[in-house]
């Protein structure tokens, strides 16, 4: 269960605003003037002031804030084509509080480098003080930090934007259907399907007991303030072991694990304990997840996956063309690949050719049980 420091007072706060004064003391353009010593000098008085709360940066909301929060997603409406290109991050922050594990997750075999870690590591926090005063101003400790971290010293997890999902949800789902989510994740696709005004019912499974236990929080939120009742379900399983009613959802969507490249936790459940090398991970585990998906999926429906190939050490994982082709082999017919839009920040590397930043993308892969 989530459990933070740190209470907001009112609807939603950073813990910052009586000392942002002290943070916000110098523009991109004035900072990038200044020489070594007095960038120093800066970022070591910022520093200072950041220490003297140590309040990890992210919006901190009570329980009115959140299920404000939620009404903002509700009233939300998306639209989808070709790109999953909606811009809208309402319902992020609030799974960014609720999900302190987002923000705990290790990457690439690397120990003490999650955001939580590196926000309590002197170096790593200077050194990404200094990284967003050269690119923004910190009126924001959100945008500021947090933000920029992800940019410092490695890979992070990320979450599924609520409203990409619901996006997602609304092209391809029926009116009133049963969304079954198989790696539920940081509950970012649980509320943009609660949250549409569609009346779907939420199916999911995640093998991490803290991720279950904050789904449920989650979901509690959504329906005091839908007024709805029974319409999730999560369980605590890994989604190629569960047990389900044949034909029983609409649409099936989720963005799966890439093997050992982000560890969750050290349960073992977990599909990359449980399976310790590739072949013996997409046979006991991608593809049983996928027959389970075939299963479930009522005749006539789609069902979805953000996936992208990958590296474990110097061995490319062709993620993308293994799922495609194991996905055709229990009987789905592969109709399309939707480009959804990552958002990218100054100074990650992105270029086009005229050296200006360009979004990243990835890939959403679109099959259907015909």
């Amino acid at each position: 269960m989530f459990n933070w420091d740190y209470t907001s007072p009112t609807e939603t706060s950073t813990g910052y605003e009586d000392v942002m004064n002290q943070i916000d003391i110098i523009s991109p353009d004035d900072f990038n003037l200044l020489d070594d010593a007095a960038k120093d000098e800066v970022v070591e008085k910022i520093f200072n002031v950041v220490r003297s709360k140590n309040i990890f940066p992210i919006y901190y909301f009570n329980e009115d804030g959140i299920k404000k929060e939620i009404v903002k997603c509700i009233g939300k409406d998306v639209k989808l084509n070709k790109v999953v290109d909606e811009k809208s991050n309402a319902g992020q922050y609030v799974c960014m509080l609720l999900f302190k594990n987002l923000h705990q997750v290790q990457c690439k075999g690397a120990k003490g480098n999650s955001m939580y870690d590196r926000f309590y590591d002197d170096h790593k926090l200077k050194k990404t003080i200094r990284f967003a005063l050269t690119y923004e101003r910190l009126r924001n400790i959100y945008s500021g930090l947090y933000r920029n971290s992800r940019l410092i010293g490695g890979n992070v997890a990320t979450n599924f934007p609520p409203m990409k999902a619901k996006s997602i949800y609304e092209k391809y789902c029926p009116q009133n259907g049963v969304i079954f989510d198989y790696s539920c994740g940081f509950g970012g696709r649980m509320l943009g399907a609660l949250t549409s005004k569609n009346n779907y019912k939420y199916f999911g499974v995640d093998p991490c007991t803290e991720t279950y236990e904050n789904l449920k929080v989650l979901g509690g939120y959504i329906e005091s303030v839908t007024g709805r009742k029974n319409s999730f379900k999560v369980l605590c399983s890994g989604s190629e072991n569960i047990n389900y009613h044949p034909l029983t959802a609409d649409f099936a969507f989720s963005s799966p694990p890439y093997f050992n490249l982000e560890s969750y936790s050290d349960e073992d459940t977990q599909c990359y304990i449980k399976f310790g090398d590739i072949e013996s991970w997409i046979a006991g585990y991608v593809k049983p997840t996928i027959q389970n998906i075939y299963g479930m999926l009522k005749h006539n429906r789609f069902y979805a996956v953000n996936i992208a190939d990958f590296n474990v050490g110097n061995k490319k994982v062709q993620y993308v063309d293994r799922w495609i082709e194991a996905s055709k082999e229990v009987g789905f017919d592969f109709v399309e690949k939707l480009e959804m839009k990552l958002q990218t920040r100054k100074g990650s590397g992105h270029k086009d050719d005229n050296g200006i930043d360009k979004p990243k993308s990835e890939g959403v892969y679109v099959f259907y049980k015909n």
